[in-house]
């Protein structure tokens, strides 16, 4: 199984640029044997290598951030770190919040931030799951779902229920478990309003109703066509799902992005992302990326361009 990929972790080694980003996305677990010899060599870019990473890379990670090598790039270093999750990976990020690893004042966030692009924070004494293990892909079937005699509350135009799923699904209860929610889910936006909002936010409840929130921003009311579909649960869709999918960890244009809850403050969990392209015929570029805290009964919403 290794003989085949030799040549290209050589060659990415010599360049010390890891030219394997198909195999990454792909088939990460692949990857995981030379992991290793591509850390000892200093390629550790892209972080998508690390996907698969196993408890002896991981450690291997931990120990190279450690040493503060002048010639490693520490970023580069923590993103692959927090691409997998283990014992060891937690505990050095709790290490780490106390006593920072070398060149730590180089970052522009502390070493614990970094957390949030596997999809984690840490939460008291142990890092939280921002994300499920588990995706499932959105796929589109016919017609736009409409909520009846509701409307959107800045330009009266009618809203489209971007989100409709139910924890009687297994797949859904998989996909949200993390979520601690149980019950129906529904998520209303206005694709007039809602996508050039910072974040927008509805009250949710197991019953499946979903109204505007008061802490959510009035929209600019641009002219648009509604979507022509709707979006159903379909196939497993792994941890990094790529396209529309609830579950996994989303895809993100810049930084990882997780909004507080606007009741409590704690940090939303990540629960769906749709690919702009998906329920409008017509190509769209760009997404939306859906949260929840089931505690406090809100979803939030934001559009990533």
């Amino acid at each position: 199984m290794g003989d085949d990929l030799e040549k290209p972790i050589a060659r990415a080694i010599r360049r010390r640029d890891g030219d394997l980003y198909e195999l990454a996305e792909t088939a990460p677990e692949r990857l995981t044997p030379f992991l290793p010899r591509l850390i000892a060599a200093g390629v550790v870019y892209p972080a998508t290598l690390f996907r698969a990473a196993d408890t002896a890379a991981r450690r291997a990670l931990i120990d190279r951030i450690d040493a503060g090598d002048p010639d490693d790039d520490l970023n580069h270093l923590l993103m692959a770190l927090v691409q997998s999750s283990g014992p060891e990976t937690a505990a050095a990020f709790l290490h780490w919040r106390d006593d920072p690893p070398p060149r730590a004042g180089e970052l522009l966030v502390a070493p614990a931030h970094y957390l949030r692009e596997g999809g984690r924070e840490l939460d008291v004494d142990e890092p939280r799951e921002l994300c499920s293990p588990s995706g499932y892909s959105l796929h589109t079937v016919d017609g736009p779902q409409i909520p009846e005699g509701e409307t959107c509350h800045d330009c009266d135009g009618p809203l489209w229920t971007a989100l409709d799923v139910d924890t009687a699904s297994p797949e859904v209860a998989e996909a949200l478990a993390h979520t601690a929610w149980h019950g129906r889910l529904r998520v209303d936006v206005c694709h007039r309003c809602d996508f050039t909002a910072d974040v927008i936010y509805r009250e949710v409840a197991p019953d499946g109703s979903c109204r505007r929130s008061p802490h959510s921003p009035s929209g600019a009311g641009e002219e648009a066509d509604p979507p022509t579909a709707r979006l159903a649960v379909g196939e497993p869709a792994g941890r990094f799902p790529g396209g529309s999918a609830i579950g996994g960890l989303p895809v993100w244009r810049d930084d990882a992005r997780y909004p507080a809850c606007p009741d409590c403050g704690r940090t939303m969990d990540y629960i769906a992302q749709i690919d702009l392209g998906d329920p409008w015929d017509d190509f769209l570029d760009g997404r939306l990326t859906f949260f929840l805290h089931g505690a406090c009964g809100l979803a939030g919403m934001f559009a990533q361009g």
